[in-house]
């Protein structure tokens, strides 16, 4: 157990575009990470965590069940963040996408369970959104994850005064959409 912090460092990030062709990984660049960490060859937890560069930060708490030290689909973990003013593109990095999506993140998480079957929900909402160049006022959506889907409920998108609304998920095994 102790403390983890980091000042001024950059992290190689892997990105998975729309197509599912892998990219070259590149370097995102963050101002600090800091969290309470404890570490087992079967269980890794980071409390009281915050990655921040500028105005943009992700405040975390995460928990995993490990298999020699390794993290497994199968075995438990858990998952609270919570993004402000993040860029939408900086964020995608992080999670290894790469879609044509920019604007300011802020977003509520919790999701629970395996990596292969995540329980949990959300809210995300995105504003001075563009999407493949077109601007958007914002994008917003709630989410749900279960039935290896990650779903975006209540999706509500605002453009020159008019409002789109949908829903849709995708296969976290598959990969696909529905």
């Amino acid at each position: 157990a102790g403390h983890l912090a980091l000042a001024n460092f950059s992290l190689p990030v892997p990105l998975k575009r729309l197509t599912q062709s892998t990219a070259p990984a590149r370097l995102a660049h963050f101002d600090g990470l800091a969290a309470d960490v404890q570490y087992s060859p079967s269980r890794l937890a980071a409390n009281n965590g915050r990655l921040y560069r500028g105005q943009e930060e992700v405040a975390f708490t995460f928990t995993a069940a490990l298999d020699h030290g390794r993290i497994v689909n199968t075995l438990p973990i858990a998952l609270r963040a919570d993004v402000r003013n993040f860029q939408a593109a900086d964020l995608q990095g992080l999670l290894g996408l790469d879609y044509p999506l920019t604007g300011i993140t802020n977003a509520s998480v919790q999701v629970k369970g395996t990596l292969l079957e995540p329980l949990g929900s959300g809210h995300v909402r995105i504003t001075g959104a563009t999407f493949e160049g077109e601007p958007y006022q914002s994008i917003a959506a709630d989410l749900v994850f279960a039935n290896q889907e990650a779903q975006a409920e209540n999706i509500l998108i605002a453009h020159d005064g008019a409002r789109v609304t949908g829903s849709g998920a995708y296969n976290l095994r598959t990969t696909a959409p529905r």
